[in-house]
């Protein structure tokens, strides 16, 4: 399903439970990156997934854009859906700053955070590294950087039957919406402080940042449980979703 509004986003919802879960994939992946998780745990929430801008099945604007434009892409989702309640989020990798935003947005209806492997806090150096990422891409096309990616993203102990299939959908990305993601991301500086809900934070072992730099980052948070999955790396929703589900589970008995 299909949003009417610009840009148009793709959507779905999956499971009949009593908790909404609002579903936000990681840069270069899409929707379908929570495949796994879904299928695990359908039965115990209502996940609510979609295609952020630039990425699947959604439209993909030219124009640079920063985390308010996210902001209110997923508002619009969360009308569609007709969440009027509360409801919990899980993030992957870099849409935990808008995961962060959202919760300081709606304290009142963000129940709790999930956030996997996240990107928490950035340097001016990963910064930059971010801008020549996108630079490269929009010049050169996603083939440019996918080698170097898969080796970061799912470095070998994590490569399980689901990394051939990730790899070639990461490879499909629109590059100039790739670009203009990553260029938004390079602005990102969530305020972790300022989040109420409990937060729970899950670190790969195999991850681009080390476990111990993920957790000094997640220390900011009021509320926070943080782990770290043995057999994870960047994309624990591929890699991990059994884990997920069990921080999910928690999260909803605090």
């Amino acid at each position: 399903m299909w949003t009417d509004q610009h840009p148009m986003l793709h959507y779905c919802f999956d499971g009949e439970g009593p908790h909404d879960v609002l579903l936000l994939h990681e840069m270069g992946g899409s929707l379908r990156s929570w495949d796994q998780l879904v299928a695990l745990a359908d039965r115990h929430f209502r996940f609510i997934r979609y295609d952020q801008r630039g990425f699947g099945f959604s439209e993909k604007p030219r124009a640079d854009y920063g985390l308010a434009a996210l902001l209110d892409d997923a508002r619009q989702i969360l009308d569609v859906a007709q969440v009027d309640g509360s409801f919990s989020i899980v993030a992957a990798a870099g849409a935990c700053p808008l995961a962060v935003e959202l919760a300081r947005a709606m304290p009142d209806r963000v129940s709790g955070l999930l956030l996997a492997s996240p990107t928490l806090e950035m340097d001016e150096a990963m910064r930059e590294q971010t801008r020549q990422r996108a630079d490269t891409v929009a010049g050169a096309g996603m083939a440019s950087i996918a080698e170097q990616a898969m080796a970061r993203m799912f470095p070998p102990p994590t490569r399980n039957p689901a990394f051939s299939t990730y790899r070639h959908r990461f490879l499909a990305n629109d590059p100039v919406s790739f670009a203009l993601a990553n260029r938004a991301l390079a602005t990102m500086a969530p305020v972790l402080e300022d989040v109420l809900c409990p937060v729970r934070v899950l670190a790969g072992r195999h991850d681009i940042r080390p476990p111990e730099q993920v957790a000094a980052a997640a220390s900011r948070f009021r509320q926070v449980n943080f782990e770290i999955i043995e057999n994870g790396g960047h994309v624990l929703p591929v890699q991990a979703p059994d884990s997920l589900v069990l921080a999910l589970t928690a999260l909803h008995q605090n």
